[in-house]
């Protein structure tokens, strides 16, 4: 028993001895490490600022941080919070160091309105950008959802449950939620003149069959309103007594049609004329309700209502604007009163080719040699002067108008020859034969008239961008202009070496003859060994011959023979190389 006992006390005396040691241990535990602490203790500030249409200023909206939290330590979240005035939108971010001004340039990412402070960039400056909403007099309201602006819409329900994500407003609400958008203006309603409503939207959560919505697209006198209302199977229009009408109150105007709301994203076009409203859905007709009476006593009032509860929908882009009826615009040439459907006369293009009641009318006319214009007249045959000329309101679908125009004998002139040689001319010379031309530049401002001829000295050469060849004017079927070579030897060169894309060009031109030249584009830049797959012309157009017109109609007699082309390494997948034609037309 003794022995045991010692031992315990032996046990007990090194405990004891120990324990201090332990205590002191701890205690070194507990001092700071100054250096440990500093890291720490570090914090990071973000300073936020406004950027209007490329300038400082505050005009476009404001930029706050949630809980206006601006700092913090490595990895602190910084949600941002943009909100544009009314008239502005949001576009982006950009970000600054603070301590040498340079942009982060991509490292610190702003990912749905958020981004983390850290060590690498340390203090930050935030811009949002903002920018004005270019909107015409057509254009009654309008919000790409870029950020949540309230204060452009009258919200009746939870505003709690609206939020903006990847310029989409989505909604979560517990109970009815009403959207209307604040217009401010009377909007004209008639038989030819109107609104449309553009919205988009989608089902996200819960997938629903049944899920009712509402775009309420007038208010009646009698305080009642007009509405599209979609339930998930069905979609209709219905007669609302007030705002709050139930899901099952309400009558039900005209037929319902199938409709699945699905969790696909749905862009509704609704268009209100006189007494009909029609209704796109992704670009394809949805419905269309005529009432006995009209609209035109109605007021324009717009609505987005979410009635069913427990859903969660998001909405995309949202417009208003003016709505007139378009009809087609055409035009008939007549030379002498007789139908030129060639356009030999000439060309009468149009800037739209549909217009609508009110419009003015933007019309250009190009001559032809020989042809003179007389002016348009309407349908009746009176007269139109277009710097006074209104679209008149007409029930035809169609407006007619007459472009007349009159064969003349043009003025006799003497044909002209252009001689040109690359190694004895001068471009301050004359260009005749005696006292050529020296470069082709000197003929790009030339205008020729039919019978008229530009010769090239045999033996020429032309490199790089002395290479090409254009000049404005037109020949007839009895004198073309002609371009050719005269004196004896070798063809006249035009070598492009790849620095021009055409070395002749021809626009808006007819009735030329060109022959006698040899013609190479080659450029260094890419691969010359035209074999099979061999070219690696990603980005320069190269030809020899390119005859294109704009609303020029029928381009007659370009002549090309006994022409020597060779070596053109054109851009792959676009309509270069030797000869290219190339026709547009506006023409109505």
């Amino acid at each position: 028993m003794k022995k045991k006992w010692i031992w315990l006390l032996l046990l007990s005396s090194c405990t004891l001895l120990q324990s201090p040691s332990t205590v002191r241990t701890e205690d070194r535990t507990e001092q700071p490490n100054s250096n440990q602490d500093q890291v720490e203790q570090r914090r990071y500030t973000a300073r936020l600022k406004v950027n209007t249409d490329g300038t400082e200023n505050a005009a476009g909206g404001s930029l706050v941080a949630k809980d206006n939290k601006l700092s913090g330590g490595e990895g602190t979240i910084v949600e941002l919070i943009p909100r544009a005035n009314p008239g502005y939108r949001f576009v982006g971010y950009t970000s600054f160091r603070e301590d040498n001004g340079m942009s982060t340039d991509g490292l610190m990412p702003i990912e749905n309105n958020r981004f983390e402070l850290s060590e690498k960039i340390g203090d930050v400056t935030v811009y949002a950008h903002f920018e004005t909403i270019k909107m015409d007099e057509n254009t009654y309201f309008s919000d790409d959802f870029s950020v949540w602006n309230p204060d452009i819409y009258t919200i009746e329900g939870q505003s709690r449950a609206l939020r903006v994500e990847n310029s989409h407003l989505v909604l979560s609400p517990s109970e009815r939620i009403t959207l209307i958008p604040n217009v401010g203006k009377e909007i004209p309603v008639s038989e030819t003149v109107g609104y449309q409503i553009n919205l988009g939207l989608q089902q996200l959560a819960p997938i629903k069959p049944w899920n009712t919505m509402r775009i309420i697209f007038c208010q009646q006198p009698d305080g009642s309103y007009y509405a599209l209302e979609v339930n998930g199977k069905k979609a209709y229009v219905k007669k609302l007594a007030s705002l709050d009408a139930g899901i099952q109150s309400g009558e039900i105007l005209g037929e319902a049609v199938q409709f699945e709301l699905g969790g696909e994203s749905h862009r509704f076009e609704m268009t209100v004329t006189g007494n009909k409203v029609s209704v796109m859905d992704n670009a394809s007709p949805l419905l269309s309700y005529t009432g006995e009476g009209d609209f035109e006593a109605s007021r324009l009032f717009v609505a987005f209502q979410m009635v069913s509860t427990g859903r969660i929908i998001s909405l995309d882009s949202f417009t208003i604007t003016k709505h007139q009826q378009k009809k087609k615009l055409r035009i008939l040439s007549r030379i002498d009163g007789v139908e030129d459907s060639l356009a030999t006369a000439g060309i009468v293009s149009a800037l739209n080719n549909e217009v609508s009641s009110g419009d003015t009318l933007v019309i250009d006319v190009t001559e032809k040699y020989g042809y003179r214009f007389l002016g348009f007249r309407d349908r009746e045959g009176s007269p139109i002067d277009l710097a006074t000329y209104q679209v008149p309101a007409s029930e035809t679908e169609e407006l007619l108008l007459y472009a007349d125009f009159s064969k003349v004998e043009p003025a006799a002139t003497k044909a002209r020859d252009y001689y040109v040689d690359s190694v004895s001319g001068s471009d301050t010379n004359d260009g005749s034969e005696k006292s050529p031309y020296r470069t082709l530049k000197a003929l790009h401002t030339k205008d020729l008239s039919p019978g008229d001829r530009i010769l090239l000295k045999a033996g020429s050469v032309y490199n790089g961008l002395e290479a090409a060849l254009t000049f404005k004017g037109s020949g007839t079927q009895e004198q073309p202009i002609y371009v050719g070579m005269y004196g004896e030897g070798a063809k006249p060169v035009l070598n492009g070496e790849g620095k021009v894309e055409d070395l002749v060009s021809l626009f808006n031109q007819e009735y030329i003859t060109i022959e006698n030249l040899e013609l190479t584009n080659l450029s260094p830049e890419f691969s010359t060994s035209f074999r099979l797959n061999g070219n690696n012309n990603k980005s320069k157009a190269l030809r020899a011959i390119n005859v294109s017109a704009k609303n020029f109609g029928v381009v007659h007699n370009i002549t090309l023979r006994n022409l020597y082309i060779h070596d053109i390494n054109g851009k792959l997948n676009l309509k270069n190389g030797m000869v290219v034609f190339s026709l547009m037309s506006k023409q109505i």
